[in-house]
């Protein structure tokens, strides 16, 4: 992946890196070992994570000294369906 990535997909990266861990002890001892596995723990090799940039957007809003960031989505195209 490029070097330079924006702040939504640096967030979105961090975010499936602190949930790709084992699940904490305590869980397995108030459980009694009925849960020991994360499911959802993931291999970075060979499952890949789905995340796209290109349907969002930042927009930047200068305030009274602040410049304030903003995440949106882009408007979709539609397709129009075509005549027969």
């Amino acid at each position: 992946m490029s070097r330079n990535k924006s702040t939504l997909m640096k967030s979105r990266l961090g975010k499936a890196a602190k949930a790709n861990r084992r699940i904490p002890l305590f869980v397995m001892a108030k459980t009694a070992r009925h849960v020991t596995q994360n499911l959802r723990k993931r291999h970075w090799r060979s499952k890949k994570l789905k995340l796209k940039e290109r349907n969002f957007e930042v927009c930047r809003t200068s305030g009274s000294g602040n410049d304030v960031y903003h995440v949106r989505q882009k408007a979709m195209r539609s397709k129009k369906p075509k005549l027969k």
